[in-house]
């Protein structure tokens, strides 16, 4: 098995559901302490959705997709104040697949990881979709209703694709050897 990545982000949004809009989207593209950020002032808030994508793959021709891992640098104003309501792939521009939503975000900074080596978020992958620039993941975050008033931090989303390349279908034959 190959893979590529951690692989960052070249574009990122807000992606509207009429809820709370994050700030500085594209803030997700580095690991650098600037963050995009969410701040929430109602219990049981939810965020609209920080979409990345773009993150520049090339997986070859006719390699079969095994698994995709998402990881994301996170954090929040107060401990577990702040938890996933969605985490979702993104293939073709449209969020799909298997939600991985799951567990408080920490205040002091934490690195969340969805999916696995041998996961496909519940759909089928062809590598073209893999290396499209619309392929890419979108995470939604919900105040838990513990404290009042908070701030959801991600500091920088990756991806790392496991494939299996395509087999050649061609036999070798040893010097001197045969016909």
């Amino acid at each position: 098995m190959a893979s590529q990545g951690p692989n960052a982000p070249s574009a990122a949004s807000n992606q509207e559901l009429f809820l709370t809009d994050w700030t500085s989207p594209t803030n997700c593209w580095l690991s650098d302490d600037n963050y995009a950020f969410v701040t929430f002032t109602a219990f049981d808030e939810q965020s609209d959705g920080l979409r990345a994508n773009d993150f520049g793959f090339s997986i070859p021709s006719g390699a079969t997709i095994d698994g995709i891992v998402v990881t994301v640098e996170r954090l929040c104003t107060e401990p577990d104040a702040v938890n996933d309501a969605s985490a979702y792939i993104v293939k073709g521009g449209s969020t799909t697949g298997t939600n991985k939503a799951g567990g408080n975000w920490s205040d002091g900074g934490e690195t969340a990881s969805y999916g696995g080596a041998a996961d496909l978020w519940g759909t089928t992958w062809t590598t073209a979709q893999i290396n499209a620039s619309d392929f890419g993941f979108q995470i939604q975050a919900q105040d838990n209703g513990t404290f009042g008033s908070e701030t959801a931090y991600v500091d920088h989303i990756t991806i790392t694709v496991y494939y299996t390349e395509a087999s050649t279908g061609k036999k070798l034959l040893a010097m001197g050897v045969g016909p």
